[in-house]
C-alpha cells in the first residue's frame, strides 16, 4: 500500500480513514485563519516553540497505529 511519493495518496489516506486512523492537525492557532479548513474529528497537536515540545497526550499509546495529518493549504 505505500507509494513511492513522500506523501500518501488519496486511496492510501482513504483505506486508513477506513481503518480508523487518528487523523492529527499539525498547524497552529497562527495559521488556522477565519477560513481555516478543519477535519471532523481530528486532534490539535501543535509544536511549541518557546518550549521546544509539543503536547503528544492526544496520541494514541499504540505506536503501530496509523497517524494520518492532511496537508492543507
Amino acid at each position: 500500500m505505500a507509494s513511492a511519493s513522500p506523501l500518501a495518496s488519496p486511496e492510501e489516506i482513504a483505506a486508513h480513514l477506513e481503518a480508523n486512523a487518528l487523523i492529527i492537525d499539525l498547524r497552529g492557532e497562527d495559521e488556522c485563519g477565519d477560513n481555516a479548513v478543519t477535519v471532523e474529528g481530528a486532534v490539535n497537536i501543535v509544536w511549541d516553540k518557546s518550549a521546544g515540545t509539543m503536547d503528544t497526550s492526544g496520541l494514541p499509546d499504540d505506536k503501530s497505529a496509523p497517524i494520518v495529518s492532511p496537508r492543507v493549504g
